[in-house]
């Protein structure tokens, strides 16, 4: 659904923005990072049709606005949404590996690399052996999903933290690549990673 409302809002921009060639790309470049900020956050938080429908007339006022206004004022809950989040089920899995492909793109622009065009891509769960009490804190959360191409399913999966390293290593993606640079796979590492991708998140969305 939040993709739906995604759509309305860039093509009511598009028309808006028709004949006013000279503003188009400020304003486009404004709106666009809100939008899928808006987007994440319903993803996450899945709001009730009243609100997604409300948000959307809010979006449209703020084409005619200053684009900072609605995002300082409703998306500071984001960064705390997406912390606590979790990602177990095959559809949230498919939120995460979009937000980290996002996440991966930003990085490999500003380290002035080459953006992969993979367009197979899926999440793999970094550390699968938990210990009691440690599962239902870090398990399904962003910080333990790393972007892999979506072949690599099919195959064997690595059993120990040296051949995940390997696999991990041989991706194009840069921050699974950061993964494989990790001496360790233990909870702080975990822990350590996730709070890296939510700041990350927020710093690409502006939402600081």
């Amino acid at each position: 659904a939040s993709a739906k409302e995604a759509e309305i809002v860039l093509l009511e921009l598009l028309i808006r923005l028709e004949n006013d060639e000279e503003n188009a790309m400020r304003r486009l470049d404004e709106i666009l990072s809100l939008i899928e900020a808006w987007t994440l956050w319903m993803a996450i938080e899945k709001p009730s049709p009243m609100q997604r429908h409300k948000l959307v007339f809010a979006l449209l006022d703020l084409i005619d606005d200053e684009a900072k206004t609605l995002q300082t004022e409703g998306l500071q809950g984001l960064g705390c949404s997406l912390s606590e989040f979790e990602f177990g089920s095959a559809a949230s899995r498919k939120i995460a590996a979009a937000l980290l492909r996002r996440l991966d793109a930003h990085e490999s622009i500003r380290q002035k690399k080459k953006v992969s065009q993979k367009s197979e891509v899926t999440v793999d769960f970094i550390k699968t052996d938990w210990a009691d009490g440690e599962r239902d804190e870090q398990a399904n959360s962003i910080g333990n999903l790393a972007l892999i191409a979506a072949k690599k399913t099919r195959k064997k999966k690595p059993a120990s933290w040296s051949e995940k390293q390997q696999s991990y290593g041989r991706e194009v993606w840069l921050l699974t690549k950061r993964v494989a640079e990790m001496d360790e796979c233990g909870v702080a590492d975990i822990k350590g990673r996730h709070a890296d991708i939510c700041d990350l998140t927020s710093n690409v969305f502006g939402l600081n």
